[in-house]
């Protein structure tokens, strides 16, 4: 009997996590903005609880959102005492 799409991705729970990093991944790339990016660690911790503990949903949305709020904070308190760091520098036009 084949198996099918829905009940393997009900069983494996860290799909679902990893396609929502990819789609953060990707809008943080087109944006080009590193806060963006900090929240992208969300979804992949929420993926490492989901590969331990895959039956709990709630466990995993609030470390999804625990670990997004934590990291954006320390990327924007970081961007505000060093703005500009690791841009490269912008020459004058000629």
């Amino acid at each position: 009997m084949p198996v099918n799409l829905n009940d393997w991705l009900g069983d494996h729970v860290w799909a679902w996590w990893l396609c929502l990093f990819v789609l953060v991944v990707t809008a943080a790339v087109l944006a080009r903005s590193r806060i963006v990016l900090a929240a992208a660690g969300g979804p992949a911790a929420a993926g490492g609880v989901a590969a331990f503990v895959p039956d709990r949903f709630w466990v995993q949305a609030g470390v999804c959102v625990v670990v997004s709020v934590v990291l954006v904070v320390v990327v924007r308190v970081v961007e505000r005492r060093n703005p500009g760091a690791g841009t490269p520098a912008r020459r004058a036009a000629p």
